[in-house]
């Protein structure tokens, strides 16, 4: 019982394993394959050379850090980075939602225009030659008859005034 129960685990465990094993056996080949590639590049080397090339690094390496820790000590006046406080936006409160705005009044011959223009839709979209048209204009203006709804139904009580 309990050797079968060690292998339905092992199998699980197989299952979810097998991206990562991938992922490692690809980093492995990478590292490989660019430890070969040094290596090739720098078998010539005595150990001469090696000597040298470690000198370079470690007076590279130390003397950037020198600089790095001698920078932090001279401060110059100028400082590096400033600790302001936060400041609430000026519009923090505001949802972002749109207010009806009762002083901008619609003419009525406009309301009408809109109007008239929702209803040739509407005519268009029901006569089968005038369909094919409808759907052309609605593929190139996919909000138009969202927005003149939008705009009717907004500004419908404004325009019997």
């Amino acid at each position: 019982m309990r050797s079968s129960k060690s292998r339905e685990g092992a199998a699980v465990s197989q299952k979810e394993d097998k991206p990562a094993s991938g992922l490692k056996h690809r980093a492995q080949n990478l590292q490989k394959g660019w430890a070969d590639w040094m290596g090739s590049r720098t078998a010539h080397f005595k150990k001469s050379h090696w000597l040298i090339a470690l000198a370079l690094f470690v007076l590279l390496a130390g003397g950037y850090s020198f600089y790095l820790m001698l920078g932090s000590f001279q401060w110059n006046g100028k400082a590096i980075f400033s600790i302001l406080p936060i400041h609430k936006p000026a519009f923090f409160h505001e949802t972002g939602e749109i207010q009806p705005n009762n002083h901008l009044v619609l003419p009525s011959y406009e309301y009408e225009r809109i109007h008239l223009f929702r209803l040739y839709m509407d005519s268009l979209a029901s006569s089968p030659s005038g369909k094919k048209a409808y759907d052309s204009i609605l593929l190139h203006r996919p909000g138009l008859m969202d927005s003149v709804l939008f705009i009717e139904k907004h500004y419908q009580p404004t325009a019997n005034n």
